[in-house]
């Protein structure tokens, strides 16, 4: 049991720690692609893309972060009405910057996804954590 809550722990603390980039991303609808990491610049968590990021245009397209693990989040799930938003997506490539909100305990949410709100579609996401 302790082996097996080490590893998430691990991967938590990378990622609020700002020590670990990740590329893995969990396409929904869209190709979602490019390294990713969460990390704290001056008290304040950031979800930061990186230069090769890349998805494909849409209207509307917002990040949030979700509870929900994004393996269990559907293509057309409405995330905007469970999840924290953290702004509209700047542009469907390159590199980027979203500042979480310093009163969210950050442990406590599994994903953060892309989802073009107007059509409620969820373009793909990222897995902060692993159960």
């Amino acid at each position: 049991m302790k082996i097996k809550l080490f590893f998430p722990l691990l991967l938590i603390t990378n990622l609020l720690m700002g020590q670990a980039k990740y590329t893995s991303w969990t396409n929904k609808t869209y190709k979602v692609a490019g390294t990713w990491s969460v990390q704290k610049i001056n008290d304040q968590y950031f979800f930061i893309l990186q230069n090769d990021f890349k998805t494909s245009q849409g209207p509307d397209l917002k990040i949030f972060l979700v509870q929900k693990e994004i393996d269990k989040i559907g293509k057309n799930e409405a995330v905007d009405t469970e999840g924290i938003f953290l702004d509209d997506l700047t542009s469907a490539t390159g590199s980027q910057r979203y500042a979480i909100p310093q009163n969210i305990d950050i442990t406590k949410y599994h994903s953060i996804v892309i989802h073009c709100k107007k059509y409620s579609v969820v373009w793909g996401g990222v897995k902060l954590n692993e159960q």
